[in-house]
């Protein structure tokens, strides 16, 4: 079976359609991809905000003790912090004679920004117990 040479590749109209075809396709995937970095850079830096206040929350009082107050600061790359600190009130009225430690609510507040937009925040809260006259 022999082919006429002047039948071989494709007609200009199938050309046309093919490209009118990708020309449809390519924004919704271009849109797909772009969102899917987005979301990949948004929880990349919650990770990171995470790993930051759980530090900070590690490393509160271990120069000597906790200090009631705020304390604030930066990471770098755009990751703000703060620290509070206070004693710890339960509510209950009950009150403990002498008690060998006081429990202290530590408080870490991690903030970023997202591009230049608003950012994310993230607050970690826990307590921490202090040796009396530690302090």
């Amino acid at each position: 079976m022999h082919r006429d040479p002047r039948m071989a590749g494709f007609t200009l109209v199938e050309v046309i359609v093919a490209f009118a075809i990708l020309a449809l396709l390519l924004p919704p995937l271009f849109q797909a991809i772009s969102g899917g970095l987005r979301t990949t850079d948004r929880t990349r830096d919650q990770i990171i905000a995470v790993l930051l206040a759980e530090s900070a929350l590690a490393s509160a009082g271990t120069d000597g003790g906790l200090r009631t107050g705020i304390t604030e600061g930066t990471f770098g790359d755009g990751f703000l912090w703060r620290v509070a600190v206070r004693p710890f009130d339960d509510h209950s009225g009950a009150a403990l004679a002498a008690p060998a430690v006081r429990p202290y609510e530590v408080t870490v507040t991690v903030s970023w920004d997202e591009g230049g937009a608003a950012g994310g925040l993230l607050e970690l809260t826990t307590l921490k117990l202090v040796a009396e006259g530690r302090r």
